[in-house]
Parts: C-alpha cells; sequence; structure tokens
C-alpha cells in the first residue's frame, strides 16, 4: 500500500496507538489533541496542528477518536 495522507484527532490510548502505528508503517501523519501535551511523544514524528480544521485539511484520511464531542 502506498503511503497516505493521515490525520489523527484525538491522541488518548487509542488515538495515540493508531497515530504511532502509522508513523511507524511511513505515512504522512497529522495529529490534534484538546490537551497539547498528548501530542509531546509526537514531535518530530508527526505534524502536530493547533485546529481541529488544519486537522482535517492536512488529511485524505481523518480518525476520530474522542470520549466526547
Amino acid at each position: 500500500m502506498s503511503a497516505q495522507t493521515v490525520s489523527v484527532l484525538g491522541l488518548g490510548w487509542m488515538g495515540a496507538a493508531i497515530a504511532d502505528t502509522l508513523v511507524r508503517e511511513g505515512h504522512t501523519v497529522t495529529v490534534w489533541n484538546r490537551a497539547v501535551e498528548k501530542s509531546t511523544p509526537f514531535v518530530g514524528r508527526a505534524q502536530i496542528v493547533p485546529t481541529v480544521l488544519a486537522a482535517v485539511e492536512a488529511s485524505d484520511i481523518v480518525f476520530i477518536c474522542v470520549l466526547n464531542y
């Protein structure tokens, strides 16, 4: 499969695991989380954006892993 641009919204246990796997598999990953400190493990590995809109606009595929709206 060719590399894809993928955004992950929400970096709890599930979102972080998905983002980590996508990065390891060579995809271009963008991440967003309400609590910015959860983005720290992705510094230098993924694009970290400040808004949901920026994350959605950055990628062809979007994973949404949030507890509530």
